[in-house]
């Protein structure tokens, strides 16, 4: 149901204002890459200033 529920949303969407706008499209197609890219670091650091914090 989920997915039948997003393809309805992006078919019926397809000539939209945020469809359009060519910021949108470049966050969009861009987002998920910089997610991978970035969490990891973010992991990284969590853990490295979670192991300061237990030893001061």
């Amino acid at each position: 149901m989920p997915v039948l529920g997003t393809l309805l949303f992006i078919y019926g969407n397809t000539n939209s204002v945020f469809s359009r706008n060519s910021f949108l499209q470049f966050v969009g197609k861009t987002s998920y890459s910089t997610y991978l890219w970035h969490w990891p670091i973010v992991v990284l650091l969590t853990s490295v200033g979670s192991s300061k914090i237990g030893h001061t």
